[in-house]
């Protein structure tokens, strides 16, 4: 119950990165078309790089997750080794 609070917590944080990257991009746009001072459409144009570059980063974090909460039990342990012994010779 708790992982899946977690990982519904994670894809709703890239969602809105995601969506806040976009509106930074087109802030950004915006400063560039209305003639502003171009360093703030370079800042805009920074922050949204990195709300979209943080939004990707959330997506993957996200499937490993789900990939590593999904897996069977069984899987997560290591097979032991078999070892054969040799109790008695025919000599």
């Amino acid at each position: 119950m708790q992982a899946e609070l977690v990982v519904k917590a994670q894809q709703e944080v890239g969602e809105v990165m995601g969506e806040l990257g976009l509106a930074f991009i087109k802030l950004a746009k915006f400063e560039t078309r209305a003639g502003l001072t171009p360093a703030h459409a370079a800042d805009a144009k920074c922050v949204a790089t990195g709300a979209v570059k943080a939004s990707r980063f959330y997506r993957e974090c996200n499937a490993q997750s789900v990939r590593h909460l999904v897996r069977p039990q069984a899987s997560n342990c290591f097979p032991l080794p078999v070892f054969v012994f040799e109790t008695s010779r025919a000599v």
